[in-house]
């Protein structure tokens, strides 16, 4: 709700006299206007904070991309995201004040975390665009932390450093329990004794007492500093490294979580790892280099045998559901299912479609459109049934599309598959009991770039050339109710730059299933967006209050849901768009999904985010519990877990 809104329905309670609250009914009204007065106050940081964001997203998300190719890095795109994060917790926090000492800690973890940044104008616009999206002064900032430098140095030991007025400020706090304590002011307190040449253990004890903050809090914090600090100096090394065989050898290498799962399907060539060894120019780096593939094939080899038990149960759960119309007993999950229903003439161009069993023709029950991922190169119907029977158990009729992969096909033939698809399923759906008029299509990594730009496509963006097929391209300018792209790929170029930045780059399909880098800007749908004018505020598809909203609205994601005309600059045919990721995935990190996000506000597309704090980038589709996990919830959906029910509203809506 905005603002404006909560405002209008303050209770006049809030503005009354004390005495009144002597009177039991006053002293109710009392207390949810000061609840909504403290809403209030909060919804007004929030929409500050949306605002600022919106005005420097670009810089914060890909700023760095307007300076020259060779000056793109990936790792400090990543930290400054995750430190943003941090900055959103911090700001919301009802004792959040501006602090000088913090300005100094976070001003020195800055110039530190960008030493080394190939543009000094590019590292200031993305400090005042970083601190203007959490509504703080950037000049202010800087000029505090100089001048607490500057008196550090000045300064005649830790005696001189703490008559300074800002400890007593800080102890005075601290005492009143109203100081928010946060990692910047241990580094701005470690700064001031640095510069004062007073870096001994009992100066710094002397320093924190004299602030009446807790020292066993101090140095956990500098501990952590300073192996943070020691890491990243280890991934700049190895980040320049990397650009520099990137600046000089084709793009054709991606993580090496993904090329494992494409080992079936992809022919390995030992040559690949001996032109990746060659690279490293000493006899140590290449011990090194194999050192850490080894490292990373047995945490991969591990990971996959975690995932047994899951896979045991999908292939069972997959084989043991009836056929549609049989009704043999075999199961209670009280779902049938249609198997290899075939929408185009490929091989794999098949479907398995999930329906609540006794449903009808015409009963209209919602429709999921299902498009796995795997890197473009793997993925099976079977691994994903206990999501979908979890789906069918909620009434909602759930298709599991497959799709020829790579090398067979490229990129560009795929999503024309997942254009057929989508079609076939709005044409045919009404004959399992679903509506065709409420398919929502829905795409996993891969997947969800590979619905995107068929969507895209739909809505008539030039395709580019397939190499694996010469198929007129399918044409249907339909489109399904919304599409909910989950942990996506929506930049090919710049998820292809993070891949790279990891230094796990032996085998690549994502960059041969697009038929080269010259074809990652058309095969990226954040690319592809085009920009529109807006006045006033955009719709955002789907129920209210979502457990994804409270971490999207966290990381300066506000909602907006009031429906205004809009100025068109050009027609952008595109569905509603509700983008899921997890704050855990390091595959394909959030802020992927945030830029595309904000690509889609741009357009004009009513578009919604939501993010969640531990999930990572397969438990939106495979953690889907079979049986009740105990936490009994008020509509009897036990066995979701709050990233799968929000899932589901989404679908029913």
């Amino acid at each position: 709700r905005s603002a404006r809104a909560v405002k209008r329905r303050r209770p006049r309670a809030l503005d009354a006299p004390r005495s009144r609250a002597r009177n039991p009914a006053s002293t109710v009204r009392a207390t949810h206007a000061d609840a909504n007065e403290a809403d209030d106050e909060k919804t007004r940081a929030v929409e500050g904070s949306r605002a600022r964001w919106d005005r420097s997203r670009a810089r914060l998300t890909m700023g760095w991309r307007c300076a020259n190719a060779s000056q793109r890095s990936p790792v400090w795109a990543t930290v400054v995201q995750e430190l943003l994060v941090q900055g959103h917790f911090q700001k919301y926090n009802k004792k959040s004040e501006y602090n000088e000492l913090a300005s100094l800690g976070f001003v020195s973890v800055y110039d530190q975390l960008f030493e080394g940044f190939p543009s000094e104008e590019e590292k200031g616009k993305i400090f005042n665009a970083f601190l203007g999206a959490l509504d703080e002064d950037a000049v202010r900032t800087r000029a505090d932390a100089e001048t607490l430098g500057a008196f550090a140095t000045s300064a005649n030991g830790v005696e001189g450093l703490k008559e300074n007025a800002i400890f007593a400020k800080l102890a005075a706090k601290s005492a009143e329990g109203t100081l928010l304590y946060t990692k910047y002011i241990a580094i701005g307190m470690f700064r001031m004794l640095e510069l004062a040449k007073a870096t001994d253990p009992a100066a710094l004890e002397a320093l924190v007492t004299a602030g009446g903050l807790s020292m066993s809090k101090v140095s956990g914090d500098l501990s952590m500093y300073k192996g943070l600090l020691s890491k990243l100096a280890a991934a700049k090394e190895l980040q320049e490294e990397l650009c520099e065989t990137f600046r000089s050898t084709p793009r054709a290498r991606m993580s090496f979580t993904e090329a494992f799962k494409a080992i079936p399907t992809v022919r390995f060539e030992r040559s690949l790892v001996v032109i990746d060894l060659a690279r490293c120019p000493t006899t140590s780096k290449k011990l090194a280099r194999c050192s850490q593939l080894v490292r990373l094939f047995v945490e991969e080899i591990s990971g996959l045998v975690t995932k047994v038990p899951y896979g045991y149960r999908a292939l069972r759960t997959h084989r043991k559901l009836p056929r549609r119309g049989e009704r043999d007993g075999r199961v209670e999950h009280g779902v049938a299912m249609s198997r290899d229903v075939r929408y185009d003439d490929g091989e794999r161009c098949v479907m398995d479609i999930y329906v609540p069993e006794g449903l009808v023709e015409g009963e209209n029950a919602p429709v999921a459109l299902f498009v796995h991922g795997g890197v473009w190169a793997s993925g099976e119907k079977w691994q994903f049934s206990p999501m979908a029977t979890a789906l069918a158990r909620e009434g909602v009729v759930c298709c599991v599309a497959t799709y020829s992969l790579y090398p067979r096909a490229d990129a560009v033939q795929m999503w024309d598959e997942i254009s057929r698809a989508i079609s076939w399923t709005m044409d045919n759906i009404e004959t399992y009991g679903g509506d065709a008029n409420r398919v929502s299509v829905v795409g996993h990594s891969a997947g969800a770039q590979l619905c995107a730009r068929a969507l895209l496509q739909r809505g008539g963006v030039k395709n580019v050339k397939s190499k694996t097929s010469t198929r007129e391209w399918h044409r249907d300018s339909r489109m399904p109710r919304k599409f909910i792209g989950i942990a996506g790929v929506y930049d090919i170029g710049y998820h292809y730059e993070y891949e790279d930045s990891r230094g796990v780059a032996i085998v690549s399909t994502m960059a041969r299933a697009m038929n080269g880098a010259e074809n990652f800007d058309m095969c990226s749908p954040a690319r592809l967006m085009p920009r529109r004018k807006r006045d006033g505020r955009s719709v955002v598809p789907g129920p209210d209050n979502l457990t994804g909203d409270v971490m999207a609205k966290m990381a300066g994601f506000y909602r907006k849901s009031e429906d205004v005309a809009e100025s068109l600059e050009e027609e952008v045919a595109f569905p509603p768009t509700v983008l899921m990721a997890g704050c855990a995935d390091i595959t394909v990190p959030w802020h992927e999904s945030a830029d595309f996000y904000w690509k889609l506000q741009d357009a004009g597309v009513p578009s919604r985010m939501l993010l969640y704090l531990k999930e990572d980038h397969v438990d939106f589709v495979l953690n889907w519990n079979e049986k009740g996990s105990g936490k009994d919830t008020a509509d009897g959906n036990d066995y979701l877990e709050p990233y799968t029910r929000d899932f589901v509203r989404m679908l029913k809506d």
